[in-house]
């Protein structure tokens, strides 16, 4: 409540100012060293291509939707976003709608964005303080929402549009857009915001912001084309004319030009080679240049937007300004993920393309060929862990142990499907050990066996339970090659079929057992550079996997080649032990490899789905699990440490206290 004149003057709505956001922040925001590279007084000089885009907030621009497709850790968030919504707090209040990726992002972008703009702006008087109501609801300044002299910021996951319909807004910032979820009965996800806005439409101003991801199951580039698809011309220091700065660029002439570099003889780019081949003139120019280029560039349309208030912008991280990524640092990652000789690492690629082209990535069909990994056989036994080997291999050691099952049949003809695998420092990994405990058959046999077959079963409490035979396995203790022994740190048990079962038996048995669940048809899907599994909220120790996704993982390593002896493998590298005719055959093992294959689906994007209902896929399934059991089991260890966003490389440093 306010209750002093002070309160009263602070919360009463300011004037509506006619001085741009750009000029605004110049003049108000000083940065500082903990939240930019730059600290100090704020200048839209080091990333000019922001101030037109940010300007269009202003009351007499005639945008009214304005998309950005970017690459990543080009300053659109500081110049933006975090400017955007401050000059609204203080020039031209009014409701203001705020995403992130996820629900956990939420409270990280207000501390780490939000609130030090508004530090750094001296604009803290202008909030409602924090106050708790009855029934314990709290108002003011939280960590999901701010109230201000004329107006609201609220945030929420771009995940939750359906939270939008509860509040009408003036102004929105829909950031990681291309994480939205896809909704059968309410239609596309801009379509669903932009309700929220129809109330103040003469006056609206609704931004979407993303990297790109996959072209089948886009949000952001379908907007982008609906807009002027304007891009950022900087003039050529060779010729004059305005260009854009692409990777890869064919001229008239048939010229490639763009990105340029030269390999020394270890394949490493040379630093002093890398610059830019004009496609107007052919002339070289290096990222000396650049600070001038990007000042004296400016956005150009090229296409008619759809609708009038339309406006669109694409820019790649090859603008980022000097002092952040350079040419040449882009330069090492493409050489990591498409090297001169070898395969192309396509994941990895991928990634390029979103993250630094600011691209979407069209995914293409796919079916797996096992016989290249069914190759893979190597010199040790099963069941034993080759410690020696992974670092003969140049693998590093052996830092983990995981197993997975996925559990088959029915209730009271059970069968589980397993495999342990061993992780290497670099991600290769070695499969230690597969099997199925219990007999179930799609097919009955000739009349007769199926009444001598034993048949097990999934409760808990029956004399043929599947799970003591299945704690045999995940208990041992496994000889290693090196004369010493260890046991499996983490295993995932697919859940998804046999639910109330595979939960009582996770609560019951001492083993670090987690249930895993595939994420749901019509659930929200993951965004592509989110990580591969959420927690779950069913039961203790639930994870929902990005299923299609860690496939696309398990598919790339099975691509992987190996010099042999001598030469290091490829980090994801997949080995297998000596088979014994019955374990490690391609009939009973690797064939589940290739039971699958990979369909583009516009409304899902790519999905995984068996070629036919006879395949058996078991063994691709446990591998895949065991992929996601590495990186949960990985996150776990180093939060319990302290440290966020934990991964399989941090766990390494982790263990081997690098």
């Amino acid at each position: 409540m306010i209750e002093t004149l002070q309160d009263i003057l602070n919360f009463s709505p300011p004037y509506l100012s006619s001085i741009k956001p750009s000029e605004w922040a110049e003049q108000n925001r000083v940065m500082s060293s903990d939240t930019s590279p730059f600290p100090g007084k704020f200048s839209y000089s080091t990333t000019p291509y922001w101030r037109e885009i940010v300007d269009r907030l202003q009351p007499s621009d005639p945008a009214r939707i304005v998309t950005i497709m970017k690459g990543a850790q080009i300053g659109a968030s500081t110049g933006v976003l975090e400017t955007g919504i401050g000059w609204i707090m203080s020039q031209n209040p009014g409701n203001i709608l705020l995403t992130a990726r996820d629900e956990s992002l939420i409270k990280k972008m207000m501390d780490t964005k939000i609130d030090p703009m508004i530090k750094q702006c001296g604009i803290t008087h202008l909030l409602r303080p924090h106050t708790i109501k009855k029934k314990n609801q709290r108002t003011g300044d939280t960590s999901t929402s701010k109230e201000f002299s004329g107006g609201t910021l609220t945030a929420m996951s771009i995940q939750t549009p359906e939270r939008a319909r509860q509040i009408t807004c003036q102004y929105g910032f829909l950031d990681d857009f291309e994480a939205a979820k896809t909704s059968e009965s309410a239609g596309s996800p801009s379509k669903l915001f932009e309700t929220r806005f129809y109330a103040t439409y003469d006056k609206m101003k609704l931004f979407y912001i993303s990297t790109p991801e996959t072209k089948q199951s886009s949000h952001i580039e379908p907007l982008y084309l609906e807009g002027d698809q304007r891009r950022y011309y900087v003039p050529c220091p060779c010729c004059g004319d305005f260009i854009t700065i692409e990777w890869s660029i064919v001229n008239e002439r048939g010229t490639k030009c763009g990105i340029t570099w030269k390999l020394d003889g270890k394949g490493k780019v040379i630093k002093e080679s890398v610059g830019y081949t004009c496609q107007s003139c052919e002339g070289f120019f290096t990222e000396k240049h650049k600070y001038d280029l990007l000042l004296n560039g400016e956005w150009r349309p090229t296409a008619e937007p759809q609708r009038e208030g339309n406006f669109s912008y694409q820019i790649s991280s090859l603008y980022s300004p000097p002092g952040m990524s350079t040419w040449e640092h882009y330069a090492n990652d493409y050489v990591t993920c498409c090297p001169p000789t070898g395969k192309v690492n396509m994941a990895q690629y991928k990634t390029f393309v979103n993250t630094v082209l600011g691209q979407t990535w069209e995914e293409r069909n796919k079916e797996n060929d096992a016989r290249g990994i069914a190759l893979n056989n190597r010199d040790y036994d099963i069941g034993v862990i080759p410690k020696n080997k992974s670092l003969d291999d140049g693998n590093g050691r052996i830092v983990l142990i995981t197993c997975s099952a996925d559990m088959g049949g029915y209730n009271d003809d059970a069968r589980l499907d397993y495999e342990v695998v061993a992780w290497a420092e670099n991600g290769s990994n070695y499969s230690i050990k597969h099997g199925s405990i219990g007999t179930f058959e799609r097919f009955k046999g000739k009349e007769g066996q199926e009444a001598q077959r034993e048949r097990l079963t999934y409760d808990l409490v029956s004399p043929n339970s599947v799970w003591p035979l299945f704690e045999e396995v995940i208990s041992k203790v496994y000889d290693c090659d090196d004369g010493t022994q260890i046991g499996i740190q983490a295993t995932a048990l697919d859940s998804s079929a046999f639910t109330s079962f595979a939960y009582n038996y996770c609560k019951w048995t001492k083993c670090a057992v987690f249930p895993i669940k595939g994420l749901p048809e019509k659930a929200n899907r993951f965004a592509d550079g989110a990580k591969v599994y959420q927690k779950g909220k069913e039961t203790d120790n639930l994870y929902i996997l990005n299923v299609n996704k860690i496939k696309d993982f398990v598919s790339e390593m099975m691509d992987l080649n190996w010099g042999g002896f001598g030469v290091d493998q490829p980090p994801g590298f997949m080995n297998f032990p000596n088979s014994d005719g019955v374990n490690y055959t391609f009939q009973n093992y690797f064939k589940h490899y290739e039971a699958e294959q990979r369909y583009s689906d516009p409304k899902k994007g790519t999905v995984w789905l068996k070629k036919h209902s006879a395949v058996e896929n078991h063994f691709f399934d446990c591998r895949v699990y065991n992929y996601a059991i590495r990186e949960i089991f990985s996150a776990i260890v180093c939060e319990s440490i302290g440290e966020r966003d934990g991964s399989f490389d941090k766990y390494v440093n982790i263990v081997f206290g690098s």
